[in-house]
């Protein structure tokens, strides 16, 4: 009988030294898998935001680019960009091109004949007055939007 139990006391020490072995082999594959999903997450969440973010400054480069193109269109931009700046405040504008910038453009026009307000230079916007300054002004802006 001496056998047997020295038989059995082997075979569950041979046991718990498989078990124990299966718990770490489980324990260290869960572990890892829970590592790799978390720096997976922060991986690729970090990616996500730099696209995000790159794809942000590439259309604010193409629309700064076409707010450039197309306020130089004016030979009068330098004038007009520090007339709105400086009179912010008290421009009436008006962000369609509607009835209203229409009927200022007309009403332009007939004060000034012979000045096409996309082709004032600088001289002739400073030479205007006030009133047809701001009327033009406003209705750069207008076109402009």
């Amino acid at each position: 009988m001496k056998v047997k139990k020295e038989e059995t006391i082997k075979f569950k020490s041979h046991d718990r030294t498989k078990f124990s072995l299966a718990a770490q082999v489980l324990l260290f594959s869960v572990l890892a898998t829970m590592l790799t999903a978390v720096l997976s997450y922060f991986v690729l969440r970090y990616n996500a935001d730099q696209n995000v973010n790159n794809e942000r400054k590439k259309l604010a480069a193409e629309l700064t680019e076409d707010l450039v193109t197309t306020i130089k269109k004016y030979p009068a931009y330098e004038w007009l960009i520090t007339y709105w700046y400086q009179n912010r405040e008290t421009l009436d504008v008006e962000y369609n091109f509607a009835d209203a910038s229409a009927a200022k453009a007309r009403k332009f026009a007939e004060r000034n004949p012979g000045l096409v307000v996309d082709l004032v230079t600088t001289e002739e916007a400073e030479a205007l007055p006030e009133e047809d300054q701001k009327l033009y002004a406003e209705i750069a802006y207008a076109k402009y939007i």
